[in-house]
């Protein structure tokens, strides 16, 4: 935003205090008052709006334990409890500067401080709030303390026991093929703290580290019933200032890796479909002038079965909006076996007319192009599966497109949605 300079007030007014009276001042001496007004407004202004209070950022350690309870599809969630340890060492006393000297006692002699005690400017400064996580639809923060660290060399240790259940949205399009980054998006004062990516000698100085492995920046354990549903990989943590001009989003993250194991979808709703829709075919067989009537009745007894399937798999499938690749599956058998109603009554019509050639044609070509069909896409399982078990997954293109999208819509450094362009009307506006 472009700012217009600001004239001194009391320029008009000495300038104009009688008509006709000659100017006490030369123009170079308003212009240097004006300049010295001006130097003045922005100096204050700078002084009221800047939220820095360290003239050197102060490096920060993260060990954190989570662990992964559930994964709602339907929900869009996935629910953790965590232990989230932010060390940082205060390399000039500034922030212990921040105390006064009975507080600071008081800390030192406990070694700890609730961080309800906090007062409100200490919680302002320190390196994260207790609102950090921002896709956060429910957190309980179950004990939060400050403590003194080492006192020697001016460590710190910020402490948060929390159960979090946060939101994701889930890239189902390749179901049951998918695999998910399940991400904590986070915040943290980045005017004047920055995150290492290794672990500094300053956390080093006894054995506790070896015992809790503070060394470690994330600890990940995994509740057993998600590891029969889906295999955990080693989580990516960016806590990064710059991306690059190819991301522009404002929180840092912590991404768990998830990919699904699709077994059970293979087992119990692929091939059963399969079989059920292949055994349509044994239909064209038949005569169409001797058992109509039959090819009808058994082409609709199959239609009914699989619609009785998919109410019966249905609880195991997400519930979502975006059309997944066994959905297309399901819809594919749908369409088939209707087609195969229409297309029996079709052709027992062209032979009724006494077209028996066309009619066998007609069975010819339909039974030729939609085996195809049904071959083809039920072989896109096949090799997905095989991909699977074989191919190692491209984590980095999954990310890409995801960070893409994250960034999509930033203005500036947040993320909004502005008014309408022409739909903003003031009061005095007709």
């Amino acid at each position: 935003i472009k700012t217009e300079p600001k004239t001194n007030p009391n320029r008009s007014a000495s300038r104009l205090s009688a008509p006709g009276m000659e100017k006490t001042k030369s123009d170079e001496e308003y212009k240097e008052e004006d300049h010295n007004y001006n130097a003045k407004y922005f100096n204050e202004k700078k002084n009221r709006t800047s939220t820095r209070y360290t003239n050197e950022k102060m490096p920060c350690w993260m060990s954190m334990d989570v662990h992964l309870v559930d994964i709602q599809l339907a929900q869009e969630i996935f629910i953790i409890n965590a232990w989230l340890l932010v060390f940082f060492k205060d390399i000039n006393g500034e922030f212990e500067a921040l105390f006064d000297d009975e507080s600071l006692e008081h800390i030192k002699s406990r070694g700890f401080i609730a961080y309800d005690d906090l007062s409100v400017k200490i919680r302002k400064k320190l390196p994260l709030k207790s609102s950090f996580l921002l896709n956060c639809a429910n957190l309980d923060i179950r004990r939060a303390y400050l403590e003194v660290y080492n006192e020697s060399q001016n460590v710190w240790k910020l402490y948060f026991r929390f159960n979090a259940e946060c939101g994701e949205h889930m890239e189902l399009h390749s179901f049951p093929f998918d695999a998910q980054f399940l991400n904590i998006q986070m915040v943290y004062r980045i005017q004047d703290f920055y995150f290492l990516s290794k672990c500094p000698d300053w956390m080093l100085f006894d054995d506790q580290y070896m015992v809790f492995k503070l060394d470690k920046p994330i600890k990940l354990t995994v509740k057993d019933s998600i590891k029969s549903q889906w295999t955990v990989e080693e989580p990516w943590i960016d806590l990064r200032e710059d991306r690059g001009k190819d991301y522009k989003f404002h929180f840092s993250v912590i991404r768990l890796r998830v990919r699904r194991e699709p077994s059970f979808y293979m087992v119990n709703a692929v091939l059963p479909l399969f079989l059920v829709v292949s055994c349509s075919f044994a239909s064209f067989v038949m005569p169409v002038d001797e058992f109509v009537n039959d090819k009808l009745g058994y082409i609709i007894t199959l239609l009914l079965t699989v619609t009785a399937f998919q109410y019966a798999i249905s609880a195991d499938l997400p519930k979502t909006s975006e059309t997944t690749m066994l959905d297309m599956y399901i819809l594919t058998a749908f369409f088939l076996l209707a087609f195969f109603t229409l297309e029996i009554a079709t052709v027992y019509q062209i032979f009724s007319a006494g077209y028996p050639t066309v009619a066998a044609v007609v069975d010819y070509v339909t039974v030729g192009v939609f085996a195809f069909i049904w071959l083809y896409i039920s072989g896109r399982f096949v090799v997905s599966y095989w991909k699977l078990r074989n191919r190692e997954l491209d984590w980095d293109e999954v990310s890409h497109e995801e960070m893409k999208s994250w960034s999509k819509d930033m203005k500036g450094d947040s993320k909004y949605i502005g008014h309408a362009k022409g739909r903003f009307f003031g009061t005095r506006d007709k």
